[in-house]
């Protein structure tokens, strides 16, 4: 695993999550969020997953590097049924492309 960011602390709540990094925490609810993009950053010799999570009050970016981030992909699963469950594997499948896909947009209604 690389190291080089501090890991983050995510609190689980049936509503959403919190999540703490080191000054920072924020609220993140289930049925707020407008957006989650899932790419892969190549590294040259290893490739990493992350997870791009969006709402009206700005993102954050979780890596497959975290501990956590098994558990986060089964809550987001959990919480949103319409995500493939397969994405994982579809970003991951081509190598040396980013393969951006947006995995979830909330939907607005006109």
């Amino acid at each position: 695993m690389r190291k080089s960011v501090a890991e983050p602390v995510i609190e689980f709540k049936d509503y959403g999550f919190i999540y703490h990094c080191k000054d920072f925490t924020r609220l993140f609810v289930w049925n707020r969020i407008t957006k989650i993009v899932a790419y892969k950053d190549d590294l040259v010799t290893t490739d990493d997953i992350r997870l791009q999570i969006c709402d009206n009050n700005g993102n954050i970016t979780l890596t497959e590097d975290y501990s956590l981030f098994a558990e986060f992909n089964k809550q987001l699963l959990s919480a949103y049924p319409e995500i493939d469950k397969n994405w994982y594997g579809k970003i991951l499948h081509t190598p040396f492309a980013a393969n951006t896909t947006v995995i979830y947009k909330k939907a607005v209604l006109a």
